[in-house]
């Protein structure tokens, strides 16, 4: 965003907040090349904080955690009355399903009238050790559109992608604007029990042209060349297996749960989800404990 010359960005860095302060995050990236002198233009080490003026998008980039500690919590400086400026946009770049709901319940609970979120579906490989962002794939693309709880089409939708979509383009990096973002976030959710997630997309009306069979092959394509491009060497790993290993909770509710709910809400079985989904949660209670 800062890159595309159109955007002051102020970062919330919670453990790494020295690091980004002082400029010392490296980014190792075959696509961007390595960026070891990124300054953003401020850095502060909470939400709190940061609440101190107006701002046209927040981008939230955490891990959504419904179960630990929801969105909408991370936010509350953002949300509550005493923030006296008008509400931003809101930019969800977060894996899984469901990750837009509490943050849409909480807004219109404050009566935030038409609360604007911008939902993504992030199709790249990363990890992050120590201070140093690898992201070793040489493609990546981000799909965007506008969160409505009934998936329909949000009025003014391209009025509210546009700027952004424009801003991200212009800092070098693909952008697509969809109509149904929901769709594009099932396709993200295909790297894990894709025949089960497909049947539950399908339950919920989404079409063939939306959710296509042939994504599968796609997704196993790209996974392939991903991992190819990670050499044998790599110590590149998916972010959740990262987080289980480290201790740390994991985003189990919106990428196992979310599905897992929403089958039974439309009838269909989702036996290998289910299980995945209840072998999981005892980890994650286990994890949250300690």
């Amino acid at each position: 965003m800062q890159k595309s010359g159109q955007a002051r960005v102020t970062v919330v860095a919670r453990g790494n907040y020295e690091a980004a302060k002082s400029g010392k995050i490296v980014i190792e990236s075959p696509r961007f090349s390595n960026v070891a002198d990124h300054q953003p233009y401020r850095v502060v080490s909470s939400v709190a904080e940061a609440a101190d003026t107006a701002y046209k998008y927040v981008v939230v980039a955490t891990k959504s955690l419904p179960d630990v500690r929801p969105t909408s919590e991370i936010l509350e400086p953002l949300i509550a009355p005493a923030y006296s400026h008008p509400q931003p946009t809101y930019v969800l770049l977060q894996n899984g399903l469901g990750v837009e709901n509490d943050l849409y319940e909480a807004l219109s609970k404050r009566s935030h009238a038409n609360p604007q979120i911008i939902s993504c579906a992030i199709f790249m490989a990363s990890n992050m050790v120590g201070n140093v962002v690898k992201v070793p794939a040489p493609t990546s693309r981000l799909e965007i559109g506008v969160y409505t709880p009934d998936m329909s089409l949000a009025d003014s939708a391209g009025q509210i992608l546009s700027p952004f979509a424009s801003m991200i383009e212009a800092g070098g990096e693909s952008v697509g604007m969809v109509d149904n973002i929901q769709a594009s976030k099932f396709k993200k959710n295909l790297w894990y029990e894709w025949k089960e997630i497909l049947a539950v997309g399908y339950a919920m009306g989404f079409s063939e042209e939306e959710l296509p069979t042939n994504w599968v092959e796609e997704v196993l394509a790209r996974s392939v060349a991903i991992a190819k491009s990670f050499g044998p060497n790599s110590n590149i790993k998916p972010s959740s297996l990262v987080d289980i290993e480290a201790g740390r909770p994991f985003e189990l509710e919106v990428i196992f749960g979310e599905v897992v709910r929403l089958g039974q809400r439309h009838n269909v079985s989702t036996p290998l989800l289910e299980a995945s989904y209840t072998m999981l949660a005892v980890n994650q209670a286990y994890n949250k404990e300690i």
